[in-house]
């Protein structure tokens, strides 16, 4: 009967790490590099849209990864895909807005119909379309909405 070599556990727990954050990368916060981007969504006649959400998808790959950003009280956002604020993936995106949500008598939430017309809840009628770039100089950009219907 021939010896076997003992390996060490803290030899076998190394390469298994070693092979792991080859597999995974190092350094990103995800798979993608992202690109700070952002902007403001204001209506038709320049008043902010205070409150919501914007969302980004690659119009390549809508089914992978999605960016989105909170819309502040003076209408910028910036948008996250990994993290909060930590910017989208490069490529061509479609776009939407969801308006600010609200608490009704019951503590439910509700989106309230009136604040956006309901074309820009959905990627699909938005019509919103933009480039985010490695230069992030471009990735500012400005979102224009008509308000909802009475």
């Amino acid at each position: 009967m021939t010896p076997r070599p003992v390996v060490p556990a803290f030899v076998l727990a190394y390469a298994l790490l070693l092979g792991s954050s080859l597999i995974t990368g190092c350094g990103s916060a995800g798979p993608l590099p992202t690109y700070p981007a952002g902007g403001r969504v204001t209506f038709v006649d320049g008043t902010p849209l205070a409150g919501g959400t914007v969302e980004f998808r690659p119009v390549d790959n809508p089914h992978v990864i999605s960016s989105r950003g909170s819309i502040q009280p003076d209408g910028k956002f910036q948008l996250g895909t990994f993290r909060p604020g930590d910017g989208a993936v490069e490529g061509e995106h479609q776009a939407l807005v969801v308006p600010p949500l609200f608490k009704g008598d019951r503590d439910e939430v509700r989106v309230p119909p009136q604040v956006i017309d309901p074309q820009y809840r959905r990627y699909e009628t938005s019509g919103l379309r933009f480039t985010v770039s490695r230069d992030v100089k471009t990735n500012d950009f400005e979102i224009k909405v008509k308000r909802g219907g009475s």
